[in-house]
């Protein structure tokens, strides 16, 4: 068995703020959402990162800080009008390696905090897929709602307006080597939605369901970026090199290297790299990169890397 985490895409919904950097190295609790994921894998397991050309040595980077080996497959792709889709990438992956052995597979965007061994240990040669109850119908209409009998995944409603359920799929899937084909035959049809081959797949083979509780999070929007580090941080992360004077800093804060902060307030908050905040009332917000904001009031608000923000005002 080996195991693909899914990490090509370009993250648009996420733009400005994953423009010019992979959305699976954005940063929870300090470290990256890809490294989380990696540390919950078994460390017999091989672990493949499916990787688009256009971040390539952000990914060559972020691969030379961990402690374990791991592969980098890249696809041949730099724009998102070029992306294969998670399915495409995924079958590609499999085409081009010519792979024989069952394959985990991951959403290189999932935040979770179960240990992937015990959904391993679950696996009896029939596809499996973690599902969660995230208590909420109407949440649950961004998402593939699930019906289960006897263990087993017997409907899947990509996206429904009138969910049945909060019960939900995650993009977390076990598929042994005989669901290759049933890959192949949907892509020629569909490249890009996961859940809509695990629907596909349950009119094919016995599609089997692993529930886990506890916290999760599909890093795909700005708000649920924020929501999973108010969620799991609950502490103030100050990176190499920040400079904080005569401020306060409350709830769940990062402060990102060379940031310097200067008579301001910041509540469950997300500032990186080398930004400068001074006299500023900041809230529930991200601030990218290389941004100033001077006395100003941010809340509930995603500021664009290299912004200058004075007086509550844009300036160039």
């Amino acid at each position: 068995m080996k195991c693909l985490i899914l990490a090509g895409g370009f993250a648009t919904r996420l733009w400005p703020l994953t423009k010019d950097k992979p959305k699976p190295l954005l940063k929870i609790k300090g470290k990256a959402i890809l490294t989380h994921i990696v540390d919950k894998l078994p460390s017999e397991l091989k672990v493949i990162v499916s990787i688009n050309k256009r971040f390539k040595s952000d990914f060559i980077k972020w691969k030379r800080r961990l402690d374990r080996d791991i592969d980098l497959f890249i696809e041949n792709t730099k724009e998102d009008k070029e992306k294969l889709g998670a399915v495409g990438a995924l079958n590609y992956f499999i085409k081009k390696e010519r792979l024989k052995e069952d394959l985990l597979v991951v959403g290189g965007d999932n935040y979770f905090e179960f240990s992937l061994k015990d959904f391993l240990t679950c696996y009896r040669s029939k596809p499996l897929v973690a599902i969660c109850d995230i208590q909420d119908k109407d949440k649950a209409k961004r998402y593939g709602v699930v019906k289960i009998s006897n263990g087993r995944i017997i409907e899947l409603k990509e996206k429904p307006e009138e969910p049945d359920t909060s019960l939900i799929s995650t993009a977390i899937y076990l598929l042994p080597v005989r669901c290759f084909n049933h890959l192949d035959d949907f892509c020629s049809v569909r490249r890009d939605n996961l859940g809509e081959f695990i629907k596909y797949l349950i009119e094919k083979e016995d599609v089997m369901a692993w529930r886990f509780n506890g916290l999760w999070f599909d890093i795909g929007t700005f708000e649920s970026y924020l929501k999973a580090h108010i969620k799991t941080t609950n502490i103030i992360i100050r990176e190499k090199e920040c400079k904080i004077n005569n401020s306060s800093l409350q709830g769940s804060v990062h402060i990102g290297k060379n940031t310097k902060i200067n008579n301001s307030w910041i509540k469950d908050s997300i500032i990186m790299d080398n930004c400068l905040i001074e006299g500023s009332t900041i809230k529930n917000s991200i601030i990218d990169s290389k941004s100033i904001v001077k006395d100003s009031r941010v809340s509930f608000g995603c500021i664009n890397r290299e912004s200058v923000i004075i007086n509550g005002q844009y300036e160039k």
